[in-house]
């Protein structure tokens, strides 16, 4: 089991190559932000003066990153990205 660090979170991307129409993207077309689903976060980091602020997203969220963003992990055969709080650029909502 993997526990993420003070001030990470481990995400795992969603793949979207194929289209509605069901035309599959070349790995070039990947060029602007990245979808993930939050798979362990870590706890929040203390911000000054010792205060926390807790992170906005939880276990299961989707969240965008960017392309070149985090660490690229592998685990158990699944390619994961380790990012920092401050990498995630947004949220998707159903």
């Amino acid at each position: 089991m993997y526990r993420s660090p003070e001030g990470r979170i481990l995400v795992r991307p969603v793949d979207e190559k194929k289209t509605a129409g069901g035309l599959y993207l070349p790995e070039s077309a990947d060029r602007n932000a990245m979808k993930g689903e939050v798979v362990s976060v870590g706890e929040p980091m203390k911000a000054v003066g010792g205060r926390t602020v807790p992170f906005p997203f939880a276990e299961g969220d989707v969240v965008l990153y960017g392309r070149l963003s985090g660490l690229a992990v592998e685990m158990d055969g699944e390619e994961y990205r380790t990012l920092k709080h401050d990498e995630i650029l947004g949220f998707l909502t159903s």
